[in-house]
């Protein structure tokens, strides 16, 4: 019986201690619309420069 008081009495003096405040996150790049553009076609510009690259690879090899 006595543990269970002093349990009960730890948690209420413990209780009363608060969390420390969350700190804020690092403030949102902002982005112009040409760089939200680019991010958001990202992909098909990645394919047009690899497409680029199997042409050079193709001319080259046919220029042997």
């Amino acid at each position: 019986m006595t543990g269970l008081l002093f349990a009960v009495w730890l948690a209420a003096v413990d209780g009363g201690t608060a969390a420390p405040a969350p700190t804020p996150g690092p403030p949102k790049a902002t982005l112009s619309k040409e760089d939200a553009e680019l991010l958001q076609h990202l992909e098909v510009l990645e394919a047009y420069d690899e497409a680029k690259d199997l042409e050079l690879l193709e001319e080259l090899s046919a220029e042997r």
